[in-house]
């Protein structure tokens, strides 16, 4: 970890025992403004098996070596308030790990004969604002895009969620997720929560792989509420397969929301139901208790990409004539 400024202002880059590198970049309490992860076979898993990381900073870029390959580079030029490096470890379960040789060098230009994919001349694009701020140009968005996952753990009973931002009026939300489970694995759901400054107080619109593809819309009113909602037809086109992706788009004018998945309108919600107030946040959210599917009790996370918040605006995509 470096750059790091407070527990929710830094970047880092991983090893996983999946063998996969991620990285994050990451700047404020909204959580997560840019994430990534891809397989790494390069990364030793065997017990007491040693992993050479090293991370060269090079104008404004981490160019990123795993065990003396080249896994990739990301863009470090947001300002965290901080400085240094952190070595940080998974600490879920009991043991240590234990590191060797850990050190710091000034970069020099003689250098790049032992890296050779830094590319000197390389100029970072910008990186997009994780923040709400007004913008007078509708077609930048106010949030993201952003990726990462959702953690399945089935044994709270709850929710897994990711946090997304706080909005004000009408709002187009746009993300991409992918199928966790094959569909003789397990059933799956997705979706985005639509939260309000009251607890237990919300609509969740689901998108579920049950059946051959749902859609469906939950509301709760309260703590002493129970969750309402009602069951979609069929959900045609939903992509079904382990690895695919769905593409999901949700724009909230007023009390009504037009949902499109995979580019087709699937439906109209109304959100006055409930006597629930204009949505005041925007999370993604999956139900992963084992009930919805068998596969969420294996644990592992559903992925997403994308995930971007434009304040609505008429040019921002066509609503159809006859709504």
């Amino acid at each position: 970890m470096f750059k790091y400024g407070g527990s929710s202002r830094f970047y880092s880059t991983t090893l996983e025992s999946t063998e996969d590198w991620e990285h994050y970049a990451r700047l404020g309490d909204r959580g997560v403004i840019g994430f990534w992860d891809g397989p790494l076979p390069e990364i030793n898993t065997e017990s007491g098996a040693e992993n050479l990381l090293q991370v060269a900073l090079v104008r404004g870029i981490a160019w990123t070596y795993v065990n003396g390959t080249f896994a990739g580079s990301f863009s470090v030029d947001l300002d965290t308030g901080g400085d240094g490096v952190w070595l940080i470890a998974d600490d879920d379960f009991e043991g240590a790990t234990i590191f060797k040789d850990a050190a710091v060098w000034k970069w020099d230009s003689s250098m790049y004969r032992d890296f050779s994919e830094i590319d000197p001349g390389y100029v970072p694009p910008a990186t997009p604002t994780p923040t709400i701020t007004p913008t007078p140009n509708p077609l930048i968005p106010v949030f993201g895009p952003v990726g990462g996952r959702i953690l399945h753990d089935s044994d709270d009973g709850l929710f897994a969620q990711y946090q997304g931002p706080e909005v004000v009026g009408d709002v187009m939300v746009e993300v991409t997720f992918e199928v966790p489970f094959a569909p003789n694995e397990s059933h799956w759901n997705f979706g985005i929560q639509f939260d309000v400054d009251r607890p237990s107080t919300y609509h969740w619109i689901e998108i579920s792989g049950e059946f051959g593809g749902r859609l469906n819309h939950w509301r709760l009113s309260g703590p002493d509420s129970r969750l309402q909602g009602r069951l979609s037809e069929d959900l045609v086109g939903l992509n079904l397969q382990k690895g695919d992706t769905n593409h999901v788009r949700i724009i909230v004018v007023g009390d009504s929301g037009w949902v499109y998945v995979n580019d087709r309108r699937v439906t109209i919600v109304n959100f006055s139901l409930g006597d629930i107030p204009n949505p005041e946040e925007i999370d993604l959210l999956i139900l992963d208790t084992t009930s919805r599917g068998p596969g969420y009790g294996e644990a592992g996370h559903t992925k997403f990409e994308d995930f971007t918040v434009w304040r609505w605006h008429p040019s921002l995509f066509d609503l159809p004539d006859d709504d």
